[in-house]
């Protein structure tokens, strides 16, 4: 079909009961996320990947948000809609100070939190004429403004999209947006590096049962690979990478004559003590992945 690439755009439920909606699949569902973005990543790694989530779906604090913080390393784009009703640019301005919600600080947060920094990972979403439900239609004068305002926090930014195709009459809106950003078009001059899986190895540090040492390979040959726990330790002979490959092990763990988890390791140390001993000991940093961010190093 020539596409280039695939956007998720998945609303509403990933935690449960959410919304006193009920729904009690939220563990499945952020799951799901997590694995579908990471093994779309890894089974097209020349395509672009994205999501386009609805503002107050990746506020900080929300199962969405944490998810994609930590495998923001497989996305090109984030796409946020700013036309839900959380944020309205249009209606209380880019620094929204009387607003529920400030959309300067919502994207600021996704910049820095997820992109280190690199506000042309973020693009800003408008709705053209189908939410005026949520006062936050947009037309292209309007939309025009907005991104010119963020221009000044942001001038190199990710641009727009919109919602959607069949209101963008005679491609007016789009024209006059195009006005506003493309006099920043290419602006990054850098080039997105061909995407490389993190390295998902066995836990180094070996499993502590009733005084015995456990390692992977003896998991491997009792053919316990079923087992959860073995899973998270174990993530590359198990052939759990996806779900375990940046996550701490979860066993018990034989540490200088002592059982300890990944917990107990990280609640010895400040965080800059910790990162010292993850860059230290490869075992620690292959065992408690998580507490040490391999996937972010």
């Amino acid at each position: 079909m020539g596409l280039d690439g695939v956007d998720i755009d998945y609303e509403y439920f990933y935690e449960d009961n959410q919304n006193d909606s009920g729904f009690a699949l939220g563990t499945e569902a952020q799951l799901f996320l997590r694995d579908v973005t990471v093994g779309l990543r890894e089974a097209l790694p020349d395509s672009e990947i994205t999501h386009a989530p609805m503002d107050s779906d990746i506020v900080q604090g929300t199962a969405y948000y944490d998810i994609l913080n930590d495998i923001s390393y497989t996305l090109d784009f984030l796409m946020p809609q700013y036309y839900n009703g959380v944020t309205r640019p249009v209606v209380d301005g880019l620094d929204g100070s009387d607003a529920y919600m400030s959309v300067l600080d919502h994207y600021t947060d996704l910049v820095d939190d997820m992109f280190d920094g690199d506000p042309t990972k973020v693009v800003f979403g408008f709705c053209i004429a189908d939410c005026s439900g949520t006062g936050s239609n947009a037309d292209g004068e309007q939309a025009a403004q907005v991104m010119s305002d963020l221009s000044e926090y942001y001038s190199c930014n990710g641009g727009a999209f919109f919602w959607v195709s069949d209101d963008d009459l005679n491609a007016e809106w789009s024209r006059q947006v195009s006005d506003v950003i493309e006099p920043n078009a290419g602006c990054s001059h850098t080039t997105q590096p061909p995407y490389t899986s993190p390295i998902c190895e066995d836990a180094r540090i070996p499993i502590s049962y009733l005084g015995i040492e456990i390692s992977c390979a003896f998991i491997v040959s009792l053919d316990a690979c079923d087992i959860e726990m073995a899973q998270s330790h174990c993530p590359n002979s198990c052939n759990t990478c996806l779900q375990y490959g940046c996550e701490d092990s979860q066993a018990p763990l034989s540490v200088l004559g002592q059982t300890l988890s990944c917990v107990d390791i990280q609640n010895r140390f400040t965080n800059e003590q910790l990162e010292e001993k993850c860059d230290e000991f490869a075992v620690l940093a292959a065992t408690c992945r998580g507490a040490c961010n391999i996937c972010e190093n």
